[in-house]
């Protein structure tokens, strides 16, 4: 197990606030009338993907978050940059705060609340 720094924190909540922004602006640019079956799934989709994304930037936004390796994935050794390498995934074991969350299609992440 092991603490996400505070820069990796920070960078995986700019991005997430940045995906959440052109979901969004994405949302803001279908049309009003919802006639066709592909319209309503694409908005329904457009709403799933903020609600889970603000579920996620909720999670990430405490002060501690616990990781464990993903199956097969080694925890990044200390020393370097902190980053994860591509193709690397860690799952947050738990994390320290007010909230919780639940596993993202967004993030290669799975979380739990403590």
């Amino acid at each position: 197990m092991e603490l996400l720094t505070d820069e990796e924190r920070d960078s995986l909540l700019q991005g997430l606030k940045h995906t959440w922004e052109m979901v969004n602006k994405e949302y803001q640019t279908l049309s009003f009338t919802l006639d066709t079956e592909s319209k309503k799934k694409r908005k329904e989709r457009c709403e799933a993907q903020l609600e889970q994304i603000e579920k996620d930037i909720g999670f990430l936004s405490k002060k501690f978050v616990f990781l464990t390796p993903s199956e097969g994935a080694p925890l990044p050794h200390k020393g370097g940059s902190g980053a994860m390498s591509p193709g690397m995934s860690r799952s947050p074991a738990k994390s320290v705060g007010s909230g919780g969350g639940r596993p993202s299609p967004t993030m290669s992440m799975s979380m739990s609340k403590v």
